[in-house]
């Protein structure tokens, strides 16, 4: 099993409102060579992104919110992928943590993902304009 994710991320990061619900080292599926990138899976009660150890210029886009996804499901052993629009990611989760079978890592990462997808802010609500105004309130 994978040790535990040292993200730099963490709860101060949050956008206000937002609750962090899980986060874990994973890969994500790229178009270039070496074909699969590993880093922090974090996920949250408005977002899904991916953090690379290692910067990658050639990663594709590799945040999502949750509002945003139309399509989310399991993509073989540990692998789960996401859907908008306009972008698709993959990932592999490495860190598969309390709760999970060997193979079955994804799983509850899926259940959170649909879950909290029903409740998810758009990212406007996240916006400058938005902030100001509730913070003026």
């Amino acid at each position: 099993m994978a040790s535990r994710s040292h993200s730099w991320f963490d709860a101060e990061k949050l956008l206000p409102g937002e609750k962090m619900l899980r986060a874990g080292v994973s890969r994500v599926r790229t178009d270039t060579p070496p074909y699969w990138w590993q880093g922090d899976l974090v996920l949250t009660s408005d977002r899904l992104f991916f953090l690379p150890h290692t910067a990658n210029p050639l990663l594709a886009r590799t945040a999502f919110w949750l509002h945003d996804l139309i399509d989310v499901g399991p993509a073989g052993r540990n692998r789960l992928h996401v859907r908008t629009a306009g972008e698709a990611g993959l990932f592999q989760v490495l860190d598969v943590g309390p709760g999970a079978t060997i193979g079955r890592g994804a799983v509850v990462w899926l259940r959170l993902i649909e879950m909290h997808r029903r409740s998810a802010r758009r990212s406007a609500a996240f916006d400058d304009r938005n902030l100001r105004r509730r913070a003026a309130g």
